[in-house]
C-alpha cells in the first residue's frame, strides 16, 4: 500500500485549491517536488509574457477548405505539433480571435483530454488555435526549447499530470498551471536547446523526403501535382449508378475515374488491397477500462503514418485476454474510421499494444509475390492521393467517416516496379533514419535535464556535449 504524509497547512489556502484527493499526493509526485525544491527554480508565471487558453466554443461553422490552419488537441504531440491532420478555418475568424493566435515559439499544451505533452511551435506564420493552452516565453529569462524539453521531462510531465483535475479527461486551471516549477541550468540550457533544435531541423528533412517520395509516386502513375477541379456538373451512366449501388453525385466526381484509370493502365498492373494483404479487424475496450498506466490502447488520433503514440492504457490482464489483435513486425496499421486511410508500417517488432476498433492490421499474404508491392512502399502509397481519393469516394457524405472493410478490401492499388520500388524505399529508409537521429536527440535531451536535477549539472551537460558531438551537431544552436 502506498501512503503520503502531509502537513495540513500544504493543504488548506493553498494555490492548488484545497486539493485533498489522495491522487495528488502520491509518493513520486512528492519525491520530485522536494528534488525541485532542491535545485535553482522558478514558478512558471515569472517566466513567461502569457499563458492563456485559445478559442473555446463552436467551431465546424468556421472551418474552411483552406485558410489559417487551426491546432487542435490531436495536433499536440511531445516537443513538436503533427501537421498530419491540419483543419483550416477562415481568415476573418482569425483576425476576431487574437486571443488564440499562436506565434513563433509559442509552447502549446491540451487543455483537457489528454495530458503531458508540450509542443512547442516553429512557424513563421501567426496560426490559431482551439481549446489549447498557450505559453509564451520571455526569451531572455528561458530559451522555449529547453522550457518544452523540461515540460516533457518527467518533471514536466509528473507536474502536468498532477495539476490536472477531473477524472480520465482531465482539465488543467490555469491558475495552477502558473505555478508549476520550472528547474534552471544556465550552463546546460543552451546544449538542451542546440538538441531540439537538431531534432526539429531533423524532422523537417525527413518530412520533405517523405512528400518527395510520394510525389515520385505520382510521377510514376503519370499524375504528377495531382489537384484535380471539384466539377459542378457532370454526366454519369446509370448503368454505373447501379454497379456501384450509389445515387450521391459526389460518387461520380471525374477526378476519381480518371485516377482509378491511372492505376488501371499502369504497366505494372494493379491489384486489390485484399488480394495482397489479409485484413484483420481490431477491437473496442469501451472507456471503462480505460488507466493511466499499463498497456498502451492505440487509437486512430494515436496513429499516424510515421509512429504511434500513448494516450489511454488498459491493463495487462484484460491485454492477455485479447493480446491475438497484437500486431507483428512487418505488418501495416490502417486506420478506417474518424480520419480513415492512416497507414502506419510496423518496420521493427512493435512494443506490446492493443489497436482500437477503428484500427485494421494488414499482413501481406504468403501467396502474394515477396516484392510484389513492399511493406513501407505500400504504407506510402496507402497514406498518398491514390487512396485518399478512394476513400473519399467510398465515405463522401457521411457526417463521421467509416471506410468499410469491404471497401478497404475493394480499394486498388498499382503494382509498382522493381526500379521504382528501390527507388522510393531508399527515400523512405532515408526519412526513417532522420527521424530516428531526432527521436534520439528529444529523448537525450529530456534525460539530461532529469539528470541535472537528481545528479547535478555538471554530470547532465558532459552527457548531453558527448551525444552532441556522436551525433555530429554544430555548436549553433539553430540553423
Amino acid at each position: 500500500m502506498q501512503y503520503s504524509v502531509v502537513a495540513r497547512s500544504s493543504i488548506t489556502g493553498s494555490v492548488f485549491g484545497d486539493r485533498i484527493d489522495a491522487e495528488f499526493y502520491l509518493p513520486q509526485y512528492l519525491e520530485r517536488d522536494a528534488l525541485l525544491e532542491k535545485t535553482a527554480h522558478a514558478k512558471l508565471r515569472a517566466l513567461v509574457s502569457k499563458i492563456d487558453v485559445g478559442h473555446v466554443g463552436p467551431m465546424t461553422a468556421e472551418y474552411a477548405p483552406s485558410g489559417v490552419w487551426l491546432i487542435q488537441t490531436q495536433n499536440v504531440r511531445e516537443f513538436f505539433l503533427d501537421e498530419t491532420k491540419k483543419i483550416a478555418v477562415n481568415e476573418d475568424f482569425h483576425r476576431r480571435r487574437l486571443k488564440s493566435h499562436v506565434i513563433h515559439n509559442d509552447i502549446l499544451i491540451a487543455r483537457s483530454g489528454s495530458f503531458g505533452s508540450a509542443a512547442v511551435y516553429l512557424g513563421d506564420t501567426a496560426v490559431n488555435c482551439s481549446d489549447i493552452i498557450i505559453i509564451r516565453a520571455i526569451e531572455t529569462m528561458v530559451d522555449p526549447l529547453y522550457l518544452v524539453a523540461f515540460l516533457n521531462s518527467a518533471f514536466g510531465r509528473e507536474q502536468l499530470c498532477r495539476f490536472a483535475s477531473g477524472g480520465l479527461q482531465g482539465h488543467v486551471n490555469l491558475t495552477i498551471l502558473e505555478n508549476l516549477k520550472i528547474a534552471l541550468f544556465p550552463l546546460l540550457q543552451n546544449l538542451v536547446a542546440r538538441a531540439v533544435a537538431a531534432g526539429y531541423r531533423d524532422l523537417q528533412k525527413a518530412a520533405s523526403l517523405y512528400e518527395a517520395a510520394q510525389a515520385d509516386l505520382m510521377a510514376e502513375l503519370g499524375v504528377s501535382g495531382w489537384n484535380p477541379e471539384h466539377r459542378l456538373s457532370f454526366i454519369a451512366r446509370h448503368a454505373e449508378a447501379r454497379r456501384a449501388g450509389r445515387l450521391d453525385a459526389e460518387y461520380f466526381q471525374p477526378k476519381y475515374s480518371r485516377l482509378i484509370g491511372a492505376i488501371t493502365r499502369y504497366p505494372g498492373g494493379c491489384a486489390t488491397l485484399g488480394s495482397l494483404f489479409s485484413i484483420h479487424k481490431c477491437v473496442e475496450v469501451g472507456s471503462a477500462a480505460y488507466r493511466e498506466e499499463g498497456v498502451p490502447f492505440v487509437r486512430v488520433s494515436n496513429l499516424s503514418p510515421f509512429g504511434i503514440t500513448e494516450e489511454k492504457y488498459i491493463t495487462p490482464e484484460l491485454y492477455e485476454k485479447l493480446r491475438h489483435h497484437q500486431p507483428r513486425q512487418g505488418e501495416i496499421l490502417l486506420s478506417k474510421d474518424a480520419t480513415p486511410g492512416i497507414a502506419c508500417y510496423l518496420c521493427e517488432p512493435p512494443r506490446t499494444m492493443l489497436p482500437a476498433g477503428g484500427i485494421l492490421r494488414l499482413a501481406a499474404k504468403k501467396d502474394v509475390p515477396r516484392n510484389a508491392l513492399r511493406g513501407e512502399v505500400a504504407a506510402l502509397v496507402m497514406n498518398s492521393p491514390i487512396v485518399r481519393e478512394q476513400i473519399q469516394r467510398d465515405v463522401g457524405g457521411s457526417v463521421i467517416p467509416h471506410w468499410r472493410p469491404d471497401q478497404v478490401a475493394a480499394t486498388l492499388l498499382p503494382v509498382l516496379a522493381d526500379a521504382a520500388q528501390n527507388a522510393l524505399q531508399k527515400k523512405l529508409m532515408e526519412s526513417s533514419a532522420l527521424r530516428e537521429r531526432a527521436k534520439t536527440l528529444l529523448e537525450s535531451a529530456k534525460r539530461a535535464i532529469e539528470t541535472a536535477v537528481t545528479r547535478g549539472e555538471a554530470d547532465a551537460a558532459g552527457f548531453l556535449a558527448a551525444e552532441l558531438r556522436r551525433l555530429s551537431v554544430s555548436d549553433t544552436t539553430r540553423e
